[in-house]
């Protein structure tokens, strides 16, 4: 009964982070389709914000705001493993309960005893390959369809009681949503504790630009604003830290509205969202307005 009940915990838990992935419950669901699965293989080094590249460093800053807030709303029940859904209108304090039982449970459980059998899966149509050890495991999804949404790709993931920290970890993912839509990500991955979930993937951008997105975090709706902050990487110019308050976005998936931070150790600048057409930057004093 031990390793049942241990399997149940760990399903259960990895079924409400998936869950969490989904932004807790928030209003829109409707972000723009993804473009193919894309790597990023740019400059990984710290970015020198200047005049020549404060703009577009603004640009890549806005990307990241607009891809977590994405990543927050897309569709990823389908790695709920057929347990019934979770109540997630509070989703940190379900959070919390959920590693509390685990770690309690597991305390006295020899992790080792779980073998690597595998945690069974459960699809309307296609197949899901599990293996699991303790509390590390993966799955490997071939056209796995349950609740209207097919899944294939593969998954890892890893929970630590000690840290009260779960890793989960998508490679060559393809999604296809109840709206017939295609989610494609060469890797997404997210990490979540107590305290919330932060995420991190490659992407194209709006504008056509492949960036990396790193320890991004966001919440919020389109209606009330975001506030987001992460780490974006340009192909050319490197990364800065970014900070987004009161963000909306248009219909065609451009910013309609807010401000954006972003700095590096050297200094910072600022994108002020003024349309869904236009926008501001600062550095050093001085405002130039732009179109998209």
């Amino acid at each position: 009964m031990k390793k049942s009940n241990t399997q149940n915990l760990i399903i259960a838990f990895t079924t409400l982070l998936s869950l969490s992935a989904c932004g807790g419950g928030s209003e829109e669901s409707n972000q723009r389709t993804a473009p193919e699965a894309v790597t990023f293989s740019g400059n990984e080094t710290e970015s020198t914000i200047s005049t020549s590249t404060v703009q577009p460093l603004a640009i890549a800053s806005a990307e990241g705001t607009i891809q977590i807030i994405r990543l927050v709303n897309i569709p990823l029940e389908i790695v709920g493993f057929g347990i019934p859904n979770f109540d997630t209108s509070n989703i940190l304090d379900t959070i919390t309960d959920a590693f509390t039982d685990l770690t309690e449970f597991l305390s006295d459980v020899d992790l080792e005893s779980l073998g690597s059998d595998g945690i069974e899966v459960s699809c309307d149509s296609g197949t899901a390959t599990t293996e699991n050890s303790g509390l590390n495991g993966s799955i490997v999804y071939n056209e796995c369809s349950t609740g209207g949404v097919t899944l294939t790709g593969s998954l890892s993931y890893s929970i630590s009681t000690l840290n009260q920290t779960y890793t989960m970890a998508y490679e060559d993912v393809s999604v296809i949503t109840e709206d017939g839509e295609t989610l494609s990500f060469a890797d997404l991955s997210m990490q979540c504790t107590v305290s919330g979930c932060t995420y991190a993937s490659d992407f194209t951008g709006f504008t056509g630009q492949i960036y990396r997105l790193e320890n991004a975090y966001t919440y919020g709706t389109n209606s009330s604003g975001y506030t987001a902050s992460g780490r974006i990487y340009d192909a050319n110019l490197g990364y800065v830290d970014f900070d987004a308050t009161n963000f909306t976005y248009c219909d065609n998936g451009y910013p309609s509205s807010g401000s954006i931070t972003f700095s590096s150790d050297n200094d910072t600048g600022t994108m002020t969202i003024d349309s869904c057409t236009s926008y501001t930057v600062t550095y050093g004093g001085n405002s130039e307005p732009y179109t998209w």
